[in-house]
């Protein structure tokens, strides 16, 4: 269940007062401030002004069993590695700061082909 079904529960099984509220997207929102969900992917509160306050999280998909995995988790305001990350086709981490062929693709070291201009006579 998200935040979100547990106040639009709450306005359509309350008294025949809050049933308007489904009507009005800012009266709803407000029923967000100042609250804290407990749902299954940790506890998220929203303060008076609707800033929600969550825990942030990292995760990857291109693992062996092709499903969400926690690689990153803040805590204390610190992320903290769960598991390292399985970088595509191996690549190495940190990832280079500059491309093989640069920016633009036309680093020297990079040419194909061996071929020099003839100077003019």
């Amino acid at each position: 269940m998200t935040a979100g079904d547990h106040v639009i529960n709450e306005a359509a099984t309350g008294n025949s007062n809050e049933i308007p509220l489904l009507l009005d997207g800012q009266l709803l929102a407000k029923r967000f401030y100042n609250r804290t969900f407990k749902l299954r992917t940790g506890t998220y509160t929203f303060d008076q002004y609707g800033s929600l306050n969550a825990p942030d999280f990292v995760l990857e998909q291109f693992n062996e069993t092709n499903r969400m995995a926690l690689i990153l988790s803040d805590e204390q305001s610190t992320f903290i590695e769960i598991q390292p990350i399985n970088w595509i086709h191996g690549a190495a981490w940190p990832i280079a700061d500059r491309p093989a062929c640069g920016f633009d693709g036309l680093d020297p070291s990079c040419r194909t082909s061996t071929v020099s201009k003839r100077p003019k006579d």
